[in-house]
């Protein structure tokens, strides 16, 4: 049974209610691998990923086996704090989608208002704290980060944009 209810979005695309979460952390690229070749054969068309998740390449690898249709896919990803500045949405988004071994996504969501400071992107370096282990926060404007990602729908990189976890 393929998962076949959907919503459409305000750009005319749609978005499978029924999806599966693939967050994991760096222990569990393995398990998401298999739960989510296991969605795939049982019918679920819509992966929801993010950056932060790390487990973006286990996740293609999956689809690329599954031997369902890329247009038959909706994929999310969303990008993490440390890379609301203009000049780090895209070679982020860049990385998801080569993890992901994919030509566009479907939706990408700001995944968090607030910004972090920015140290690189590696898994290590995302979480920036200062000598007492308090969050590096910095002051970026959400419209800048949508901005860049308009940049993105632009470029025919993702069909459609949007944020998570906003109030």
């Amino acid at each position: 049974m393929v998962y076949t209810k959907a919503h459409v979005l305000n750009t005319g695309y749609k978005m499978p209610y029924v999806g599966l979460g693939t967050f994991g952390g760096p222990s569990a690229p393995e398990q998401v691998h298999q739960a989510t070749a296991e969605a795939l054969k049982i019918g679920y068309r819509h992966l929801d990923c993010a950056y932060t998740y790390m487990t973006e390449e286990a996740v293609g690898k999956a689809l690329a086996e599954s031997g369902v249709p890329r247009e038959e896919v909706f994929v999310t990803s969303k990008l993490a704090n440390p890379f609301h500045r203009t000049e780090h949405v895209r070679p982020v988004f860049e990385r998801s989608l080569k993890l992901l071994g994919l030509d566009y996504l479907d939706l990408y969501l700001i995944h968090w208002p607030c910004a972090w400071q920015f140290n690189g992107y590696d898994f290590d370096k995302l979480e920036p704290k200062d000598k007492d282990g308090y969050m590096i926060v910095e002051e970026v404007d959400f419209l800048e980060t949508w901005k860049a990602m308009e940049e993105l729908v632009k470029a025919g990189l993702v069909r459609s944009i949007g944020v998570s976890n906003f109030t």
